[in-house]
């Protein structure tokens, strides 16, 4: 099964990547929670985060669900075998192409690049799917 993932960025991208982890002041704090360069997106649009409020694109991409570990359901126990964050995430990207998990809404995080399928500029077209007024347009 497919999912789709959505990524804010100020910047013009052809390809999302872990390269640029750190950049941002979002980055940057989980930098120094684990310093595994990675990339986060949502499962949904539009979440209601205010360092989103001045966000220029959205960007979307699809990927397998089964590339991706499940946190939250934890299938295989992972929360208790690893006791550090950075041995999970290493564990993960090694086995995983990402993780998905849970805040209050859901969160992919991915280890690897990706290209995105469509990118919306969200000050020129604010009534597409995750604009400036909160209305959605399917893809």
């Amino acid at each position: 099964m497919k999912i789709k993932l959505y990524h804010y960025s100020n910047k013009d991208l052809k390809i999302i990547s872990p390269d640029f982890f750190g950049e941002n002041s979002y980055t940057a704090r989980e930098k120094r929670i684990s310093p595994l360069p990675r990339i986060f997106f949502y499962l949904e649009p539009k979440p209601e985060e205010y360092h989103l409020e001045n966000t220029k694109y959205l960007y979307t991409s699809i990927i397998d669900k089964a590339d991706l570990y499940d946190l939250q359901a934890d299938k295989d126990n992972l929360k208790e075998k690893f006791i550090s964050l950075e041995d999970l995430l290493t564990y993960l990207k090694d086995n995983y192409k990402g993780v998905i998990y849970n805040l209050g809404y859901g969160i992919a995080c991915l280890f690897y690049s990706i290209t995105p399928i469509n990118k919306i500029d969200l000050f020129i077209n604010p009534k597409k799917e995750g604009g400036k007024n909160g209305q959605h347009e399917l893809l």
